[in-house]
């Protein structure tokens, strides 16, 4: 049997390949015929001027199908159309930002998941009793009073969202459906969103009721101002223990993928072709994630709609696809650090799939402790295994 011949392109770490490949017999074909070829890059190599008998470690194709992150989430999708597998089970919520629909579909779930922020801590720090805010009003002036009611009234709006998200939900319960995003209108104008998306930001207060500064009101005329109807709170409290207790149970009762949501409305961006913790932000504000994209923020007080509005169009005409995806809040943790278990295959056939698996496998911790606090969101070396992050953490920053 004549010795097998291969070519490798040289290149980082082709050095270690080259010398494998000897140890194991075979020959360096130099520019001769090949059996087996080694190139970085799929396009290195033509696919259909390929011989029966010889083979690259690309296979055509294979970076939009599974090498990159949007083409690993389209693969998943097309998945239950050929296996008897539902990644919906096991992998977040995900979406291709580069797509339009998934796009629109992103932007209706993290307004969804705002509002359950919203009502959650309104059920956390419900205000004082109604007696007692009747006595602060009385004595308050007539812009504090204006924002205790238009506070209360943000948090309607976003009651009213969530009761629609659990009537979606035990729809989908209903009649086993595929998603848990719906489309239907949610009936609020863009300044209900507006403060919506305010008050879910950690730390934040609720924007004061829109319409004219004091500066620009007639002397005198701060008394006589439009105060927005204040909603019963009472009514609210017993409104939102009700339809988060039903969140609670219909999630239960559901999906896997409907259980995978935290309390804080967390989500995690990653360039669809970048390695080593490139260009990864955690995060659960828009202004946050216009800041990481590159955008300018107008002021200290940016508006959410603005950025949100500035992102898309941003990521729709980036060089670079990047895919947003559901931040598991509660993973394992072993002494309290996030961690990923690596491991090696070699696919050897497309179809049928044929995959070999190295027997051994290794684990990577984060530099620091877990925290989703505050400033902890955007610390890499809390969130990302990644050897090229943590290599960047020094000793003493170390928790």
């Amino acid at each position: 049997m004549p010795p097998r011949r291969f070519s490798v392109i040289p290149g980082k770490g082709t050095d270690d390949i080259i010398a494998t490949l000897l140890k194991n017999g075979w020959v360096d074909a130099g520019e001769g015929e090949w059996d087996f070829k080694y190139v970085a890059a799929p396009s290195a190599v033509e696919h259909s001027a390929l011989l029966p008998h010889q083979i690259a470690n690309h296979f055509e194709g294979a970076g939009p199908s599974l090498t990159t992150k949007h083409g690993l989430l389209r693969s998943l999708r097309r998945a239950p159309w050929v296996l008897p597998i539902d990644a919906a089970q096991w992998f977040p919520r995900c979406y291709d930002l580069s797509d339009p629909e998934d796009a629109a579909t992103w932007q209706i779930d993290f307004r969804w998941g705002a509002c359950e922020v919203v009502v959650q801590g309104f059920l956390n720090n419900p205000p004082q009793n109604e007696e007692e805010v009747e006595e602060e009003n009385d004595a308050a002036p007539p812009q504090n009073v204006m924002e205790s009611s238009h506070r209360l009234n943000t948090i309607k709006n976003a009651l009213a969202v969530v009761e629609g998200k659990v009537a979606w939900l035990r729809h989908l319960q209903e009649d086993d459906g595929e998603t848990e995003v719906s489309e239907m209108p949610l009936g609020m104008d863009e300044q209900c969103w507006e403060e919506i998306l305010r008050a879910a930001t950690p730390g934040a207060i609720p924007a004061a009721s829109p319409g004219p500064s004091p500066a620009a009101r007639p002397k005198g005329s701060l008394a006589s101002a439009p105060t927005p109807q204040r909603p019963d709170q009472a009514v609210l409290l017993e409104r939102a223990r009700k339809v988060m207790g039903a969140l609670r149970g219909v999630r239960a009762t559901l999906r896997a993928q409907a259980k995978m949501d935290g309390p804080q409305n967390i989500w995690i961006l990653k360039p669809a072709g970048k390695s080593r913790g490139r260009g990864i932000l955690c995060f659960d504000n828009l202004p946050a994630l216009e800041r990481h994209l590159g955008g300018r923020l107008p002021s200290s007080r940016p508006s959410h709609l603005s950025a949100e509005e500035r992102i898309h169009a941003r990521l729709k005409g980036a060089m670079e696809s990047h895919v947003v995806q559901r931040y598991l809040e509660y993973p394992l943790l072993l002494h309290n650090r996030k961690f990923d278990i690596r491991t090696w295959v070699a696919v050897t056939s497309w179809a049928p799939l044929q995959v070999w698996i190295y027997s051994d496998c290794y684990i990577r911790f984060c530099a620091e402790e877990y925290e989703v606090t505050g400033e902890n969101l955007s610390n890499s070396f809390r969130h990302l295994c990644n050897n090229a992050v943590s290599a960047l953490c020094h000793e003493d920053d170390m928790s």
